[in-house]
């Protein structure tokens, strides 16, 4: 749900990246792999992602989540 609102925003309140970060796109495609511990909804076009962790601490990479990317995790 949180994906599509975002998609769903006003180009006048934000808009896809215009230079999506090659290092994160890099580290989002790599969770795709691991789909036992993260779940990862969009970003297939650089347009941002919602991470979804199934452990209760966020993605190693959180502190460079950027553009419309997103790092939701289990308590």
């Amino acid at each position: 749900m949180t994906y599509d609102a975002i998609m769903a925003l006003p180009s006048t309140f934000s808009t896809k990246p215009k230079a999506y970060s090659k290092e994160l796109k890099s580290n989002v495609d790599g969770l795709r792999l691991d789909d036992e511990w993260y779940e990862v909804i969009g970003g297939e076009q650089d347009e941002g992602a919602i991470i979804i962790s199934k452990l209760p601490r966020q993605v190693d990479f959180a502190a460079y989540l950027a553009d419309r990317t997103a790092n939701f995790r289990d308590l």
